[in-house]
């Protein structure tokens, strides 16, 4: 069974917090929208920086370009 959080506490605007995070079988999946580009790069790339971590689905999007 895939394991599902949502990254960070509740209540802030375009934050972390509407990052989804999914793992499943040694493969993360982001999903939702981050602050601009580099935030979403900066998360794909957290999530690579995890050990045992075998594959990143990056499925962000930025609220501004």
């Amino acid at each position: 069974m895939p394991t599902r959080r949502k990254a960070g506490p509740s209540g802030r605007n375009r934050s972390a917090d509407s990052i989804k995070v999914s793992t499943r079988n040694s493969v993360v999946t982001l999903e939702g929208v981050a602050p601009n580009r580099r935030q979403a790069e900066m998360a794909e790339a957290d999530a690579w920086y995890i050990f045992g971590v075998d594959g990143v689905i990056d499925h962000l999007r930025a609220a501004k370009e």
